[in-house]
């Protein structure tokens, strides 16, 4: 018999609202750092999951279509759990919401769900600056042949 736990195969799903995104360079590197705040049970305390993506949610928020306030589904392998941290002092301090941190998060296709309401979030405006059209003058020369 193994004493083998098989942790690879598991993986949750949560769906939840887009709290923090974060652009992080790091090494050369650059990828978006997203927490989403979820209920694990109707009316309970939140929790803030967080992974990082380099894919079409980057894309969405380099864009500025991503807000906060925007409903996602994300499935991911648990990588941590963190629900304190020690201050300067060395003093255990509770986090003011326990944190779920994903590995291997996948955002399927239909993850993206509705984002909060248009008063709510600055959209962007899409206005593009066009140079004013020069004045055109009949010209007297005949063309060239």
């Amino acid at each position: 018999m193994s004493d083998r736990t098989y942790a690879m195969f598991n993986s949750i799903t949560v769906t939840g609202r887009v709290s923090n995104l974060e652009e992080v360079n790091h090494n050369g590197d650059t990828w978006l750092a997203v927490t989403l705040i979820t209920e694990l049970q109707d009316d309970a305390e939140g929790v803030a999951i967080t992974f990082n993506t380099t894919n079409g949610m980057y894309s969405l928020y380099k864009k500025g279509y991503m807000p906060n306030g925007r409903l996602v589904t994300v499935t991911g392998h648990v990588a941590s759990f963190k629900s304190a941290y020690l201050n300067a002092d060395g003093q255990p301090k509770l986090l003011k919401r326990p944190v779920i941190h994903l590995k291997q998060a996948t955002l399927f296709d239909g993850c993206y769900g509705p984002g909060p309401k248009r008063n709510e979030v600055e959209a962007p405006t899409g206005k593009v600056v066009v140079d004013p059209t020069p004045s055109l003058t009949p010209s007297t020369e005949a063309p060239g042949f």
